[in-house]
Parts: structure tokens; sequence; C-alpha cells
């Protein structure tokens, strides 16, 4: 793994029998290999269905690139990226582009998240053919998540989670990788 990704801090590759992921309950005796790395501060992770021989990619499932960070002035203030590509219907069915940005504010034992996420159909198995340009153009839901950990009397801590879902007009949140915008 270290010659196929050199830059990488951490990878790791897991073989296994049968993922809920392809279809539920459709492949019991299916092969997968699951790849995940770390390369900066960008997260790969790839799930593919493969030949019983262990040596031949069949299908891929899923594939995601994940980044974000804290903000160099608040930091209190994450935010984060995840674009990914699935099929989990089965050998037959279409994948899905996915894209979601959140930014999360901390204060506290508060926490408030924006989320952004937008997905679509597509004919391709590449995450780069997943074309996406704005969540301003393109954002079927948009969620506010609002975390506050409250103690009990025997000072476990418990979190109570509320969660809105807004209108698809509003616009909350922009992420770029480099910095965060609020509108």
């Amino acid at each position: 793994m270290r010659a196929q990704y050199p830059q990488a801090g951490y990878a790791e590759v897991s073989y296994f029998v049968f993922s809920s992921m392809d279809g539920d309950d459709l492949y019991p005796n299916a092969w997968y290999r699951e790849t995940a790395y770390q390369d900066g501060d960008v997260t790969f992770v790839e799930l593919q269905k493969i030949s019983d021989d262990l040596e031949t990619d069949i299908r891929l499932i899923y594939q995601s690139e994940r980044s974000g960070g804290t903000s160099d002035t608040y930091s209190n203030l994450t935010y984060g990226l995840n674009k990914e590509i699935e099929s989990r219907g089965g050998d037959t069915s279409d994948y899905n582009c996915n894209y979601q940005e959140q930014i999360t504010y901390t204060e506290n034992d508060n926490s408030y998240e924006l989320v952004n996420l937008t997905s679509y159909t597509g004919s391709s198995n590449a995450l780069d053919d997943c074309a996406f340009e704005s969540f301003t153009e393109s954002s079927q839901s948009r969620y506010v998540f609002g975390m506050k950990s409250i103690l009990n009397s025997t000072l476990r801590a418990h979190s109570l989670l509320l969660t809105m879902r807004l209108p698809s007009n509003s616009y909350l949140v922009g992420l770029t990788t480099n910095r965060i915008l609020i509108t």
C-alpha cells in the first residue's frame, strides 16, 4: 500500500464476505475490498465488490473523498465537505452522486451544525464525473442540528438533538476547502 499511496499518512485495506451496502441481502457470499487512506486533510474510502479469488474488481459500490478542518480564526468552528458516489441497489443499480457540506460551531456544552446536501443519479462510476457547481444552485436538503450536553445526577452526559429541515430556497452555508462563507 505504501507504493500505491506514497503520500498517505494512514492507509488500510480490508477483505470480507457480504456487505449490506450492496443491495442489502442480495449477495450474501460475495467478496468485498474496502480501502481507506488519508493524504493531508483529505480522507478517501472505497468499497469494491471483487472476485472470489480476490484479484479482480467486479463493481464499485461506494467511494468518497472527505475533507475538513478548523477555522484559523475561530477554534470552535469546524467545517467539512464530503463528496461520494454510490450504487447500493445491486449489480444493475444506477450510481448516485452525493455532496454534503457542513459547518459546526461549539461553545461550552452546546454544538450547532448546518448541513447542505444534494444527491443526483448518474451513469458513471467515477467520483470525478460527479459534476457539481454550487449549493446555491442545487440543494435538495438543508438541515440545522443543535446539540446540548446535559448532566444528570450521576454526572453522565446525555445529548439532546434538535433537527429542523429548512426550505430548499434558503441558503445557509457555502464551504470551500480553505474558507467558510456564511450568507
